[in-house]
């Protein structure tokens, strides 16, 4: 994580450590992506047998995924924890989505947290609720 200041702001980053991990998942030369994930897209469960390779790939890439959500990037949070319920038996399209996100953490890679010494400002939350993908409600 880099953390620096100037004048009365605090900027943290990871684009250091977003570029390592990038590299291991081989998505250097990646695409634009402004999603996290397709629209009105809804993943499935899988009850087959476990693919221990892909499960192993899979997990791999949701706790850099979880990291990096925790540290700075909340805007993938939805997202990641969409693609956690499928930990245990994933799916190749589980894995594809979850590189999706990778896609797009590439192409927001220059985004920072930034926290303003002004007290006269508070500190603002948005929340973007995916009430679309449950059909029956």
């Amino acid at each position: 994580m880099r953390l620096y200041q100037k004048k009365h702001k605090i900027y943290i980053n990871q684009v250091l450590y977003l570029k390592k991990v990038l590299r291991k998942f081989n998505l250097t030369s990646t695409y634009v992506i402004s999603t996290l994930l397709p629209e009105g897209y809804q993943l499935l469960s899988h009850n087959g047998p476990i693919n221990a390779e892909l499960c192993s790939r899979y997990q791999t890439v949701i706790e850099f995924l979880l990291y990096i959500m925790l540290e700075t990037h909340l805007d993938i949070a939805y997202a990641v924890i969409y693609l956690f319920q499928f930990c245990v038996n994933p799916l190749k399209e589980h894995l594809d989505k979850t590189l999706h996100i990778c896609r797009y953490l590439a192409s927001t890679k220059n985004y920072l947290l930034v926290y303003n010494n002004n007290k006269e400002q508070s500190i603002k939350e948005y929340i973007n609720a995916d009430w679309v993908s449950n059909p029956t409600t």
